[in-house]
């Protein structure tokens, strides 16, 4: 089993679109699938020109503990995403 809780919000900036975005995430009896226990995330993206959009976004895992078949561990990332629409 999984879920996720997002919140998210769009708003004006400089005249381009923007958006922040926060999501916490968790799986039960998923360690088998190599998903995190947990997840915390935190995206910032806007419209560079039209049709051209960039996101970063940065997310926290945090393992099964070694008792469940996991390593205990946390995990940390950061992603920059450039979008081209056509």
């Amino acid at each position: 089993m999984s879920w996720n809780l997002e919140v998210d919000y769009g708003f004006d900036l400089s005249g381009h679109a923007a958006s922040a975005g926060l999501s916490y995430q968790g799986s039960d009896e998923a360690v088998n699938l190599g998903l995190p226990e947990t997840r915390l995330a935190a995206v910032f993206g806007f419209e560079i020109a039209e049709g051209l959009g960039i996101a970063f976004e940065y997310v926290h895992d945090e393992d099964y503990d070694r008792a469940d078949g996991g390593t205990g561990e946390s995990a940390d990332a950061v992603t920059c995403r450039l979008a081209l629409k056509f």
